[in-house]
């Protein structure tokens, strides 16, 4: 597997660390999950069993009192053969359990440890906490996505849990960068990201044009009101919404082909729609007899008549679609596991193909401290020690 022979010690909870450890737990890696007997992830009382399984799918567990000086001395011989920790504690709280780089870096001077935070480790809030909803708000991510109109003036992307699934992503993006470096240099670092960092950068293009070019603050396009009506979404008779993207300067191309394609051949030569420019103009007006038009056809219909002008188009997709594309059937993006208590299920596969390794699901989320023994046993205590770390409360 692709990350098969690195060790990464993972202190965090929830979507946002768990979940970037998950990833890099699905190519491979030896993900020791660590977490407080009496205090563990708070994923573990969810209602639902999904956050916890997507998060710690393929990984070990174990328990471990990092407030004792006993837990604190198993956790530092851990550290020795590992390749990265992994945490997503609020900066203070890192500091006082003994976590923060310069105190790793003397037990593994090669070590990477990778810290998630709200807001980032400076700053006056650099110890203040952030959820998903918290992150989308201060990113200025919400007030993009809203379009600041009653009844619902701002908009919670809430179900798709944006903020942190970018957040994870964004996470192991920065620790396989660092663990890369140091293949080049030997040195360990240490790496953080935050909530804030990581939705900046998905708005990438909106920040930056608005860093660049000012105006405006960016909004939800108003389907309606959209400048190049090639580009656009609209409803077929079937109640099917379509998706139609093409780039401005291949639009004027396009244009004549799709005035046939859609029954509306005398707007090839109108003045008004037969130019780039003059669409933009006059868009609200050519949107409705686009959207009267393609209301008397099904979608089908539709899609095979655009596909034939080689125009990038595609259904909207509800999931109940997506899970029997044949796209996401042919390039195996679900692949059917064998849970341990759920039974036979679908879920996702790492969304990277390889050519020379393949990821493969190996283990259920663990229970809590599942693998406590056989960990404590692979870096030399006993058994006896085992049961008297048990007995102390150290695991």
């Amino acid at each position: 597997m692709p990350l098969e022979g690195y060790r990464i010690l993972d202190l965090s909870i929830w979507l946002t660390g768990a979940g970037a450890t998950g990833h890099l737990a699905d190519l491979g890696a030896d993900v020791i999950k660590i977490e407080s007997p009496t205090r563990p992830d708070p994923a573990r009382n969810a209602p639902s069993p999904v956050l916890l399984e997507l998060c710690n799918r393929n990984k070990r567990a174990i328990t471990l009192n990092l407030k004792s000086t006993e837990g604190r001395r198993i956790f530092y011989r851990m550290v020795e053969s590992a390749d990265v920790v992994a945490q997503n504690l609020r900066p203070g709280v890192a500091a006082r359990l003994g976590v923060e780089h310069a105190t790793l870096l003397k037990h593994n001077p090669g070590i990477i440890l990778a810290s998630f935070s709200g807001f980032g480790s400076k700053g006056p809030e650099a110890e203040s906490g952030a959820f998903d909803m918290i992150g989308q708000a201060r990113s200025g991510l919400m007030d993009v996505l809203s379009d600041h109109r009653p009844p619902n003036d701002v908009r919670y992307i809430g179900p798709i849990g944006l903020a942190d699934q970018n957040g994870a992503m964004t996470f192991a993006f920065g620790i396989l960068a660092a663990l890369a470096s140091r293949a080049i240099d030997g040195v360990g670092q240490h790496v953080e990201v935050s909530h804030l960092s990581a939705l900046m950068t998905l708005q990438t293009l909106p920040l930056h044009t608005y860093l660049m070019e000012g105006g405006e603050l960016p909004r939800p396009p108003d389907r309606t009101k959209e400048k190049e009506p090639l580009g656009n979404i609209y409803e077929a008779g079937d109640g099917r919404w379509i998706a139609i993207s093409v780039a401005l300067a291949d639009a004027d191309k396009y244009w004549p082909d799709f005035c046939d394609a859609v029954e509306l051949s005398d707007l090839k030569t109108d003045p008004r729609y037969s130019k780039g420019p003059a669409r933009s103009k006059n868009s609200e007006s050519l949107i409705a007899i686009l959207d009267r038009q393609f209301a008397t056809r099904t979608a089908d219909e539709w899609m095979q008549r655009l596909r034939a002008l080689h125009l990038i188009v595609s259904k909207v997709q509800d999931y109940r679609d997506l899970i029997t594309d044949p796209q996401v059937e042919a390039n195996a993006y679900l692949q059917t596991v064998e849970h341990p208590t759920l039974g036979q299920k679908r879920v996702l596969s790492p969304p990277v193909a390889f050519s020379a390794t393949k990821p493969r699901y190996r283990s259920a989320a663990p229970s809590l401290g599942q693998h406590t023994d056989e960990i404590l046993q692979e870096h030399g205590f006993s058994p006896q020690e085992v049961e008297r770390f048990r007995a102390d409360g150290v695991v």
